[in-house]
């Protein structure tokens, strides 16, 4: 079977701004716990699980990104993907917003591509709307079961300290 080639579109300053703030604060979560006295400390773990909640919360936003693929479109926001078969798209545009709209009329908007201040003058989500545009104009084949698909994003580091900043929590709660 053939491997399907996709495009991943994203600024280009996500995944660097990403892996920072995730190095920088679990450097800091780690460096809370090693220099924690023997016992417990309420406030440490309670930075340390603010840490790791800021790790998930970064990693969730910077993870958001489209990625193209020969017959669908992947919307990958914080909290929910969206898989569209191109066959169901209506239109792309930007109001400062990459907006998809499908041809029963609902709204897919795109975290990655939420518009700022600077990319008014980088034009990062005109290139993607016009990259989504030519990708539409292309043939594509009818295939799939023509359906759009919403499912929970799964991110592993934002989730796994996510989970890690709930242990802390709890922990410094029973602690204090």
């Amino acid at each position: 079977m053939k491997k399907q080639h996709s495009e991943r579109l994203q600024p280009r300053s996500f995944p660097v701004v990403s892996w920072i703030f995730t190095l920088l604060l679990v450097l800091i979560t780690f460096r809370i716990g090693a220099e924690m006295p023997h016992g417990l400390n309420a406030d440490g773990l309670g930075v340390m699980g603010v840490c790791l909640a800021g790790v998930s919360l970064v990693r969730r936003i910077m993870g958001s990104r489209i990625i193209l693929t020969g017959a669908e479109i992947r919307v990958v926001n914080p909290l929910i993907t969206h898989s569209v078969p191109l066959r169901l798209i209506k239109s792309v545009d930007s109001d400062g917003t990459l907006t998809i709209t499908t041809v029963n009329g609902s709204e897919i908007r795109s975290t990655a591509f939420g518009g700022s201040v600077i990319d008014n003058f980088v034009g990062t989500t005109d290139r993607a709307v016009d990259r989504i545009n030519s990708q539409l104009r292309r043939a594509f084949p009818a295939g799939g079961n023509g359906l759009i698909v919403k499912r929970y994003t799964i991110a592993w580091i934002a989730d796994v300290c996510t989970a890690c900043a709930l242990v802390c929590g709890v922990m410094a709660f029973a602690v204090a």
